[in-house]
């Protein structure tokens, strides 16, 4: 039984069904738009100053194409992965690098409220806190 993980790249061909689909236009929201708010003159918005010139806005969906039964046509997408392990001694001077920084701020802080040494608080908690998490 092996209890460490193995540190050889990953390969993997895939094979799945998608349906197809046709992007199909809707219709448009049109340039006199307003909501249907039942307030008095709540839901009219105004298109002073250019603020309708994005409109007409036209709306889109995808729409799957079915058989003669309904049911949605399918195609199959075929897929090659690969991948690798994170490297241990990356991970290790990463974390350890980013941990000793947060070490060094926090530290520096203590030490210069506690005893008016920032210096030497940076530098003990980078070294506590980068060595302990790294």
């Amino acid at each position: 039984m092996r209890l460490t993980p193995s540190r050889d790249p990953i390969v993997v061909d895939l094979s799945y069904p998608v349906p197809v689909s046709d992007r199909i236009k809707l219709g448009a929201m049109p340039r006199d738009y307003f909501d249907q708010d039942p307030r008095p003159g709540v839901g009219q918005g105004s298109c002073a100053n250019g603020a309708c010139s994005h409109l007409p806005q036209e709306i889109w969906d995808n729409q799957p194409r079915t058989d003669a039964q309904g049911q949605p046509l399918l195609r199959t997408v075929n897929e090659h992965l690969e991948g690798r392990p994170a490297s241990v001694v990356g991970s290790f001077l990463g974390y350890g690098a980013a941990a000793g920084l947060a070490g060094a701020l926090v530290g520096g802080v203590l030490g210069w409220v506690a005893a008016g040494q920032p210096l030497l608080g940076a530098a003990g908690g980078a070294a506590l806190v980068g060595i302990s998490v790294g």
